[in-house]
């Protein structure tokens, strides 16, 4: 009886102690898993809030477009932070004289030699004012073609850069484009393919509902428009006897052609957007105000000149091309006007 009590009481002691270590073995395994998990979950926030954070630039390389803000930055007496390719701190320098091929800038008092800068590297950062305490930013990397003296100033001249950055700012400038910029402007619901995606013909979605073409039909007004959205003014006489359009269509798709210079040639710029409502009502006249806010861009192959697809718009982000035409647009338009 004795000989079989103690190896059962044994078995049993041992057993137990095993499956103790396990469970602790399991718990263990499964808090490191969580660990990994939160971790994986907090840096995927952390990087998140740093993309959110970090500016986006697209570029400008047109000659006649980097004139324009370079002339616009001139005009405003903008200050030019420039930083030599050696490193060291930003210089903070006066633009003076703007050229056809070079920038004359004034360097700071504090600065007394400048002759070994010629040939150097410099990157440039400056911003310009459009109106109501909103900036656009600049940078670019261009080289010191000299460095002189004149009237016992010292001054350094750069080479034109072929490229500026442009930071798009998350607050997208709103620019109420004049009659006479718009060719053509159709606002049509929006339908979809077998597959649940939206057409990439324009025709599939049918005949606009609103038209805007200089000198023919204006059931439409564009109020302004940004890279992130537009404000509408929309005759009700298209969409009358229909009880609640913008709630059986929640979307619609903009087709948009701007002229570029208006009055002096004929260049186009067109835009195929497809944006949500996000709000609309009626004004004193019986319109509708509708205010729209880009979901989807067409992506285009140049060769055919056909919509291939629709990209989706960060909102954020905005449609990048939109926003660059805008601004350059709103500058063209104000400087014009001697409003910036």
């Amino acid at each position: 009886m004795n000989q079989q009590f103690w190896p059962q009481i044994s078995s049993s002691f041992q057993t137990s102690v095993m499956q103790t270590s396990g469970y602790y073995l399991l718990l263990i395994v499964l808090l490191v898993v969580l660990a990994l998990i939160l971790f994986y979950l907090y840096k995927r926030k952390v990087d998140q809030k740093k993309q959110d954070a970090a500016p986006k630039y697209f570029e400008v390389a047109a000659r006649e477009e980097i004139s324009e803000i370079l002339e616009t930055a001139l005009g405003q007496n903008s200050r030019f932070d420039l930083r030599l390719s050696s490193g060291g701190r930003e210089l903070l320098c006066l633009f003076r004289e703007y050229a056809k091929d070079s920038i004359l800038l004034e360097p700071p008092d504090q600065i007394k030699s400048i002759k070994r800068w010629s040939g150097r590297q410099v990157q440039v950062y400056f911003r310009i004012s459009l109106g109501r305490g909103k900036f656009s930013f600049y940078k670019f990397k261009s080289r010191v073609m000299e460095a002189l003296v004149k009237d016992d100033v010292r001054l350094i001249r750069l080479a034109v850069p072929e490229l500026l950055e442009m930071e798009q700012k998350r607050q997208h400038l709103r620019l109420e484009l004049p009659g006479s910029y718009i060719r053509l402007l159709e606002i049509r619901p929006v339908s979809h393919d077998r597959n649940g995606e939206y057409h990439t013909s324009i025709q599939r979605h049918g005949q606009p509902i609103w038209t805007y073409e200089q000198g023919s039909r204006t059931d439409v007004v564009l109020k302004d428009i940004s890279g992130g959205g537009a404000r509408l003014d929309l005759s009700p006489q298209p969409i009358r006897g229909q009880n609640d359009f913008f709630k059986d269509n929640p979307v619609l798709l903009l087709s948009m052609i701007f002229y570029q210079h208006p009055g002096v040639s004929d260049k186009l710029k067109e835009f195929h957007l497809i944006g949500r409502v996000r709000k609309h009502y009626p004004d004193t006249h019986g319109n509708y105000i509708a205010a729209i806010q880009f979901i989807r861009q067409a992506s285009f192959d140049q060769e055919e000149k056909v919509i291939t697809g629709w990209e989706k718009v960060e909102p954020n982000d905005g449609v990048e091309d939109l926003a660059s035409w805008v601004v350059r647009t709103y500058l063209k338009i104000y400087r014009e006007k001697g409003l910036v």
